[in-house]
């Protein structure tokens, strides 16, 4: 068994242009009792391994799959980086109202470089994740297109279920503000027009998964999600964006990148149309603790995102939680001890744009002091 500095060591090798790694972000490392393994299963190569734990460098082929499924931010990619791939969108939709997606091999056997300006290419259909794929609809996009031609007979199997489970997340994020069919698959190639650089999609695959009622409307309204955003207004300008806090106890914190941008996304959105939302097939949930809980604050200790937040003030603890940084990893729910947290069935997307911390356990009241959280009876 690898110890885990040498694991670590092993993570940093992936390291690369194409690949930036935080290995004290995965929760295998940060705790014993962790069961994640998307990396494992998902990656289409065979590159990384727990049980007997590797990591083979040399078998990674940056496809970006493990950057979409680990919720943590231990892999992001940078070749497209998602910024990149917001600046394309953002440009390819000065030009057309909507915008396709396609893997390499899309590109390669259909001989599309240079045109159709609203086609963007990545390694893999499963490097696009939801922020993504919300991130173009808050642009202005009226449709977002998957040309999944190719992944039926791909040899990265992967890549087309990982997409697939992604389009259904963020369509389900697009819900939460009544915005419905924007997204769809492109089971047929499109017709290049490469004189005129664009795209027509046929009529079959549109029409199944998209609203022509929707489209006409929007195109109408000139509403804000009509306008064409600059990517950058997508991003946070804090300079610490792509670094790594550190707690007092030593344990680095980070919200991912593609967190940060689905939640700049969503805030174009305008205001949910519903006051709650089944929380399956969403990247977050909202958290319980219950009266078994003895205020250890392990969970917030090992969050890898501080979403979980442990006060402490004259000896009475409190456990605060923030739903906008929880990435649904379950670190917290698999070390606790006690059994006392688990996962409620919906969300409020209020609080979701809110980005505050909400009281989740109190021992003993505790008096509020000027602009902080009380909690208790």
């Amino acid at each position: 068994m690898l110890s885990i500095e040498l694991f670590i060591q092993a993570m940093e090798s992936l390291e690369s242009k194409a690949l930036h790694v935080r290995p004290l972000q995965c929760s295998r490392l940060r705790h014993q009792l962790s069961k994640c393994r998307l990396c494992v299963t998902c990656c289409p190569t065979g590159a990384i391994s727990w049980g007997e734990p590797n990591i083979d460098a040399d078998k990674c082929i940056y496809c970006g799959i493990c950057a979409t499924v680990c919720p943590n931010g231990v892999f992001e990619a940078n070749t497209p980086s998602n910024e990149v791939l917001l600046q394309k969108i953002a440009a390819g939709l000065q030009h057309q109202r909507h915008i396709i997606f396609a893997c390499s091999k899309y590109q390669q056997e259909l001989d599309i470089t240079s045109i159709n300006h609203n086609i963007v290419t990545v390694p893999c259909l499963g490097r696009i994740d939801e922020s993504i794929l919300v991130g173009s609809i808050s642009l202005s996009a009226e449709a977002v297109g998957l040309a999944d031609a190719f992944c039926r007979h791909c040899d990265l199997k992967s890549g087309w279920s990982i997409v697939q489970q992604t389009a259904v997340i963020a369509s389900n994020m697009l819900g939460m503000f009544g915005i419905s069919e924007r997204i769809y698959f492109l089971a047929k190639t499109p017709i290049l027009g490469k004189k005129e650089g664009k795209v027509t999609v046929p009529a079959s695959d549109l029409s199944k998964r998209y609203s022509r009622r929707d489209f006409f409307k929007a195109l109408t309204q000139g509403t804000t999600r009509a306008t064409v955003l600059a990517a950058s207004s997508l991003i946070n300008n804090d300079e610490n964006t792509g670094k790594a806090e550190i707690r007092k106890s030593g344990l680095p914190f980070y919200l991912p990148l593609k967190r940060k941008l689905l939640l700049h996304s969503i805030k174009k959105l305008g205001r949910p149309t519903c006051a709650a939302m089944n929380a399956d097939n969403l990247p977050f949930y909202q958290l319980k603790i219950d009266a078994s809980c003895t205020g250890c604050g392990m969970c917030a200790y090992f969050c890898p995102t501080s979403a979980l937040k442990k006060i402490d003030k004259a000896e009475k603890v409190a456990i605060t939680f923030q739903l906008s940084s929880c990435t649904k990893c379950n670190l917290c729910q698999e070390i606790c001890y006690q059994g006392s947290i688990s996962a409620a069935p919906e969300i409020n997307p209020d609080k979701l744009l809110n980005d505050k911390y909400g009281l989740l356990f109190a021992g003993i009241p505790i008096i509020k002091e000027p602009g902080e959280i009380s909690w208790g009876k």
